[in-house]
């Protein structure tokens, strides 16, 4: 695997933050752009982790939004997977909390090819509330 190059922490903070801020006003593909810049720098452990499921919840509900509920529900099983190793606080978000509201965000596709191209109405998604900045800490 390909040595991982670190990005200062203040960038960190700042990609997180546009992160969230992103997720929440439904810019889902812009959430999961910002969240991947951290991802790819961090070292394997648990807020690397931790970050790629927010990754795989911020591409199910954009998938979910353009009309493709295979990929979405495919989506949510990876980040389900990737759940049980992590505890329910992570990264500073109730990841536990997090994931109950996106399977009521989720609940209503019809996996069927039939039901698969008009876009979706994702009103129901959840947001994001971090308790602190994860990457806060390494700035100050």
């Amino acid at each position: 695997m390909p040595q991982r190059t670190p990005l200062p922490p203040a960038r960190q903070q700042a990609l997180f933050t546009q992160g969230v801020a992103c997720f929440n006003a439904g810019g889902y593909f812009a959430a999961h752009e910002a969240w991947e810049h951290i991802w790819l720098a961090l070292p394997d452990g648990q807020p690397r982790q931790a970050l790629q499921v927010l990754i795989q919840m911020a591409v199910a509900l954009e998938l979910r939004r353009r009309g493709k509920p295979a990929g979405a529900l495919r989506m949510r099983d990876r980040y389900t997977a990737r759940l049980a190793a992590l505890p329910p606080l992570a990264l500073g978000i109730d990841l536990a909390a997090l994931a109950a509201e996106m399977d009521r965000a989720l609940a209503p596709i019809d996996p069927s090819p039939e039901n698969s191209s008009p876009p979706r109405d994702i009103s129901r998604a959840p947001n994001i509330v971090p308790l602190y900045n994860p990457f806060r800490s390494l700035v100050e």
